[in-house]
């Protein structure tokens, strides 16, 4: 049986990985707003929740 050992280190990267997809979602989001995309055009796409969409429409990043 194999045994899966996480470290500090690799814990720390995952949580950084992940906070820089939310950052490039939340940015995608705005620059498709710019751009005039309507918010079910902007769920379909990136695979978002409308409310999700209108949280960082009104500037309430999560």
């Amino acid at each position: 049986m194999k045994s899966t050992f996480v470290s500090t280190e690799d814990k720390i990267r995952q949580k950084g990985i992940k906070e820089g997809m939310e950052q490039s979602r939340i940015q995608a989001i705005q620059n498709m707003f710019l751009k005039g995309f309507e918010v079910s055009v902007i769920c379909d796409i990136l695979e978002v929740s409308p409310e999700l969409v209108e949280k960082i429409r009104r500037g309430q990043q999560e």
